[in-house]
């Protein structure tokens, strides 16, 4: 969890950091413009979600440092962080996905394998599920989360699965794994690896771990990224269709 050395040299550290000398190119242009709009959050540590608060701040999951930091949207300032390895039940080791439905914000608690609810005004302890596990309500490194009409649904990570949750419970509803797709032939995976469609080794991928989740109408949005791949899903798991970017741009690491 700890991130990559310093940032690269020409690159500011600090609000008051030096900015790359004036050039021409194109690319350098940008990325004075990304950091003249940026703010820089030195209590940041692999930060992995976000979420706005009905206060109007944002929630991050601070996942290097274990802990939850309240931010300003307007002007980056530190509003409050909570969250400690050394507490109790309501500590945390590399919290995650982050979802509010007005009156509780739910994390998922990656390394502890279990999903936790707070109450957005005094950040009390509500609820609590989970514990590492394959079986109905257990979870393997959850990771992304999901709220639509009561029933909160997590991104089971190591277990390749979506699990539902009844929000005001936090009781065990159903889960439903990632949809493999149909098998590729040999003939099919060197013509899509020619064009760049997909790696080489990608024959087909049998890691099959959700990581973000969305919800648009009555559709529930699944990350698959190790296939490179969006999944849709009905509210009840049925599976969609996939989403999945025909261009060679995701060939790269480091985009789909």
């Amino acid at each position: 969890m700890t991130p990559g050395a310093g940032a690269p040299s020409g690159t500011p550290s600090s609000p008051g950091g030096t900015l790359p000398a004036e050039g021409n190119s194109s690319s350098e242009q940008q990325l004075r413009l990304r950091l003249q709009t940026s703010f820089f959050l030195p209590s940041l540590d692999c930060a992995s979600s976000c979420v706005c608060m009905p206060d109007g701040n944002l929630c991050i999951s601070n996942t290097g440092s274990h802990r939850l930091v309240f931010v300003s949207p307007e002007t980056g300032d530190l509003v409050a962080t909570f969250g400690d390895v050394h507490n109790d039940f309501g500590a945390f080791r590399g919290p995650r996905g982050l979802a509010c439905d007005g009156t509780s914000l739910f994390v998922a608690d990656c390394y502890n394998c279990m999903i936790k609810r707070f109450n957005v005004s005094d950040h009390r302890l509500t609820g609590i599920t989970g514990q590492y596990g394959e079986r109905d309500g257990e979870l393997r490194y959850p990771n992304g989360l999901a709220l639509k009409d009561g029933t909160l649904f997590v991104a089971d990570s190591s277990n390749g699965r979506i699990v539902a949750y009844e929000a005001s419970t936090l009781r065990f509803q159903f889960s439903f794994p990632l949809n493999r797709g149909p098998p590729r032939s040999k003939d099919v995976v060197k013509m899509l690896a020619q064009a760049g469609f997909i790696a080489s080794s990608t024959a087909p991928r049998s890691h099959l771990r959700p990581g973000g989740l969305a919800i648009l109408g009555d559709e529930l949005f699944a990350t698959d990224a190790y296939n490179r791949r969006i999944q849709v899903f009905s509210m009840d798991g049925t599976f969609r269709r996939f989403l999945t970017p025909m261009s060679n741009e995701g060939t790269n690491r480091g985009s789909m």
